[in-house]
């Protein structure tokens, strides 16, 4: 609270205020000392020599602060925005943070928003967010190839807000987690030569989750050009609303002096596709397995696709007490 504006101040009301120790006196009570803040409130406190309870009038011992962002922001730190834009005091925060901008994060290892460390014991932090705040999209996984035949695993999510603080929320537009990237596809290849070469079919890359997630690079097809008609690499996944598979590669194998086409090949070779990412909030799907179609006694070897990813938190609390006010749209876990 903040003391009155006129009247009698007693010290009495000056310690409840500032907190302090008995027997009292206003020496306990100089700016910038044990107990009041050296800020707006408490400018006609002063740092040393005579000192009155009049000089008290409308102080206060907690620094209120009524912040609003109105620019985008990667990875926003609470607390380091808080000092690196009114200052560090020793005496607790009452700050309500109005997010007026989209707060992301392009790491999906770092949140989006974090409440930071540093606050001083007692203070209150009350989020009012009125735009976005996005967790990254984890990354789609590459496409299986020779020296890595099964398709990589999708990345993780990350997380949309981190607390490190107790914190109010009052969300009156959206918290997304950030979703799963999907799977890359697996490798097709044979298992024996022919005319001393392996015939290899690469897997498609996994699609790249909501909230700005990379696509997975499809793996590279190989062929000796007397052996077979290539067709195509394995394709990189690609992001839409959600990320979509690359299709796996492909190649048609013709014996040679066959004169055999794409319709009519002797055998069919194909990379799986990469899987399809999720949107916010939700994992990612699974690459798939490569296949082949044989005609000729070839042996050969298919391999699977990589996993989804996990989606992250809309809000990870890390055991911190967290107040929803307003909930709005939330999507994803909170816990």
């Amino acid at each position: 609270m903040t003391l009155q504006a006129s009247g009698a101040i007693s010290l009495s009301q000056i310690q409840t205020e500032f907190t302090g120790s008995n027997p009292i006196s206003l020496s306990e009570y100089y700016k910038s000392g044990a107990y009041v803040g050296n800020f707006s409130a408490n400018a006609n406190i002063p740092t040393s020599g005579q000192i009155s309870a009049s000089q008290f009038y409308s102080t206060a011992r907690i620094y209120t602060i009524n912040a609003t962002l109105a620019t985008n922001y990667d990875q926003l730190n609470l607390w380091d925005w808080i000092v690196a834009t009114y200052g560090t005091y020793s005496v607790p925060y009452a700050v309500t943070f109005n997010n007026n901008a989209r707060i992301y994060s392009t790491n999906a290892s770092a949140p989006a928003f974090t409440t930071g460390t540093g606050w001083p014991s007692g203070s209150t932090i009350t989020i009012v967010n009125n735009s976005e705040i996005i967790g990254r999209g984890g990354n789609g996984g590459a496409g299986g190839t020779n020296a890595s035949p099964t398709g990589s695993n999708g990345g993780a999510g990350g997380t949309g807000i981190s607390l490190s603080y107790p914190v109010t929320i009052y969300n009156n537009s959206v918290i997304y987690a950030g979703g799963g990237g999907a799977g890359g596809g697996g490798l097709s290849r044979s298992t024996a030569t022919y005319t001393g070469a392996n015939l290899i079919y690469s897997g498609g890359g996994g699609g790249a989750a909501q909230g700005n997630g990379t696509n997975g690079v499809g793996g590279a097809s190989n062929i000796p050009y007397y052996l077979g008609i290539f067709e195509r690499n394995g394709a990189d996944g690609s992001s839409v609303t959600t990320g979509v598979g690359g299709i796996g590669g492909k190649v048609y194998f013709t014996n040679p002096g066959n004169k055999n086409y794409e319709g009519d090949p002797d055998s069919e070779w194909l990379g799986g596709n990469g899987g399809n990412s999720a949107g916010y909030g939700q994992a990612g799907n699974s690459g798939n397995a490569g296949t082949v179609s044989i005609y000729m006694p070839w042996s050969y070897q298919n391999y699977s696709g990589g996993s989804g990813g996990a989606a992250g938190y809309a809000v990870q609390t890390n055991g911190n007490s967290l107040t929803w006010a307003t909930y709005g749209t939330v999507t994803g876990t909170v816990a």
